[in-house]
């Protein structure tokens, strides 16, 4: 029952990371858009989800490396834009 729910637990954090509609490396906090609307990328929480995919994932899986990868960038990108103005 345990390795059960581990695999779906697993399958569920997947379905939440690059969904179609969105960039990739893009880590929904829920799939809800209404009632609540709580379809975003928050960076703490997606640095959580990362970090538990590190804890639990072969490090030679390619689609886990790709994840990582694109994961990478566009956190690398969002530092670009929104960086606190030099004071």
């Amino acid at each position: 029952a345990i390795k059960l729910r581990a695999e779906q637990a697993k399958k569920h954090l997947w379905a939440n990371i690059s969904p179609a509609d969105t960039p990739a490396g893009f880590i929904i906090a829920s799939p809800s858009r209404v009632d609540p609307d709580y379809f975003f990328h928050w960076v703490r929480d997606a640095a959580l989800v990362m970090r538990s995919l590190d804890l639990i994932m072969d490090k030679n899986d390619g689609v886990y490396l790709g994840q990582i990868n694109k994961y990478a960038q566009l956190e690398n990108h969002h530092q670009k834009i929104f960086k606190l103005s030099d004071q």
